[in-house]
């Protein structure tokens, strides 16, 4: 451990991202944590952030029950630094990224070919790529994706910084929008299919909707029309429209219940994302500035001045004559 602590167990608590705990869930996985570490002294807990804000392996400060606690084997950590605590290797966690693009493609190729739509940052990115020794599209499309939330970690941001310098900024902004129309495109491919279905059953629920409220007019237009009329042939045909009518309407609550399973198809097929924006620095503190602190203390002081000067010197001045 970074103290200098040797241990031989590690408890992990995984997290996506930085954010997804409220002070209530951090007190009850610090406690967690802190009962372990009581039941078993050879051992450390981490919290590990997946999208973290930097590369960090720091004691993990939170509150419980209104007091700042910590202890030095319980540590908030980044992947990147919980891969070189797992493997020894400081860019373990960046050589594994580096492979993804590949399997993700083999398994992409199976399925069918998938063309990634153009954008001029592409050329940018494939710049980048070839800092890590390769050019090729799929390599520039993960940079695409690992620069947005791992700039700061280990082996991700060193070449990075070496090469673009300033600019580095500036294209991570372009990767960021660059995203979100990949995000776009992978929404429209996935879902293309359970669209087309979808808009054909609303086709299809407008004609058989249409369908059924012809056939209730003439069968309701037939009933006033023959009204008080006892004939077999009356019978037949009433008994022929009600048949029709009850038909074109099966037919028509039957589209109906596909056409909402299509719409709910589409909506589980989608995709969900999760667009990591960088850490900002706030423009302004959260908590109250020092400048109020400050106008309340030479208010405060005038109010005790003015009490005084009004009642506190007569006070004084009558403690003392009973007293004498």
């Amino acid at each position: 451990m970074p103290d200098g602590d040797i241990v031989h167990t590690i408890y992990v608590e995984m997290k996506n991202k930085h954010n997804t705990m409220n002070s209530a869930s951090s007190a009850k996985t610090y406690i967690k944590m802190q009962g372990q570490i009581l039941e078993d002294d050879d051992c450390a807990c981490l919290l590990v952030e997946a999208i973290a804000k930097k590369s960090q392996n720091i004691k993990w400060s939170t509150k419980v029950d209104g007091k700042n606690v910590q202890h030095r084997l319980i540590r908030r950590v980044s992947m990147d630094q919980f891969y070189a605590i797992l493997t020894g290797e400081e860019d373990a966690f960046y050589k594994m990224c580096m492979a993804l693009p590949e399997v993700i493609n083999s398994v992409v190729n199976e399925e069918g070919g998938v063309e990634v739509p153009h954008d001029t940052v592409i050329d940018e990115l494939r710049k980048v790529a070839s800092l890590y020794g390769d050019e090729n599209g799929e390599l520039s499309m993960a940079m695409a994706v690992y620069m947005l939330g791992f700039n700061t970690y280990m082996g991700f941001g060193d070449k990075m910084r070496g090469e673009l310098g300033d600019d580095k900024d500036r294209m991570l902004k372009r990767i960021y929008e660059y995203v979100k129309k990949l995000q776009e495109y992978i929404i429209g491919y996935r879902t293309s299919k359970s669209k087309e279905d979808c808009l054909y059953l609303e086709k299809l629920f407008k004609e058989r909707q249409q369908e059924y409220y012809t056939a209730q007019q003439k069968y309701a237009d037939y009933l006033d029309s023959h009204d008080n009329i006892i004939l077999q042939s009356v019978r037949a045909e009433q008994e022929r429209l009600q048949n029709d009518m009850n038909l074109a309407y099966q037919v028509y609550s039957q589209v109906a219940n596909q056409l909402q399973v299509a719409r709910a198809k589409v909506q589980e097929e989608k995709p969900v994302f999760a667009i990591v924006e960088p850490a900002v620095v706030p423009l302004s503190p959260s908590g109250i500035s020092k400048k109020i602190y400050v106008l309340a203390f030479i208010f405060l002081s005038v109010c005790v001045v003015i009490f005084w000067n009004l009642f506190g010197k007569d006070f004084l001045n009558k403690f003392k004559e009973i007293r004498a």
